[in-house]
């Protein structure tokens, strides 16, 4: 069975137990999916006003289209969930591999190297998606319900909750590795990521706290 096929009690006992599976990596792309959740259900509650059906024909078009791929982007977080685990698993099994001869250790070494990679890959694109997911709803915001403007504050809360947690699941990865060129790019990388998102979400909650100052 899937993760997300779980029910949340069974979801958190997995992560409440004595296993590195899941972790931090599935947990961040949870997050971020039910953020994105937030959001949409924001403009579910937006469109059919009347208010917002008076608006120009190109405005509203506009809005349904980012309201439409946020659930696009929703979709591929929750592959993530399990995508992250199952890479982790990989490195785990490959540091389980012998190592008594040479043949065994290249072999180890490979499965190690490949399993590191996969494992950085997937919560860079965790990372990736969740910075896309707070441009789409960056315009949404100034037509949004006003009274389900706090929904649309913890769903920015929770996506850059779950970016922040795959940043820090691409640095553990990378950390002491090996390839020292490799390891900075995807630091780099996952800084100017963050630092973007990070400047988006404030926009976006100032706007919100604004709304209850």
């Amino acid at each position: 069975m899937k993760l997300y096929d779980l029910t949340i009690t069974e979801f958190l006992d997995q992560v409440d137990s004595a296993t590195p599976t899941p972790g931090g990596g599935s947990v961040s792309a949870l997050t971020i999916a039910k953020g994105i959740s937030l959001v949409r259900m924001v403009g579910h509650l937006t469109i059919p006003k009347k208010k917002f059906q008076e608006l120009d024909e190109a405005i509203k078009l506009d809005y349904m289209s980012r309201i439409s791929a946020l659930d696009e982007i929703k979709v591929q977080m929750i592959q993530l969930i399990d995508k992250d685990t199952a890479a982790f698993n990989k490195i785990i099994a490959a540091f389980r591999m012998p190592k008594d001869i040479s043949t065994e250790k290249q072999a180890r070494n490979k499965a190690i190297n490949e399993g590191t990679i996969e494992a950085t890959e997937v919560p860079l694109q965790g990372a990736k998606l969740a910075l896309k997911a707070l441009e789409h709803a960056e315009p949404t915001l100034k037509y949004a319900n006003k009274t389900a403007l706090s929904d649309f504050g913890v769903g920015v809360h929770l996506i850059l909750a779950g970016l922040h947690g795959c940043v820090l699941n691409v640095k553990t990865n990378m950390h002491n590795y090996h390839d020292k060129e490799l390891s900075n790019k995807y630091y780099d990388e996952v800084k100017s990521i963050e630092e973007k998102a990070k400047k988006i979400a404030s926009s976006l909650l100032k706007v919100v706290n604004q709304e209850y100052a």
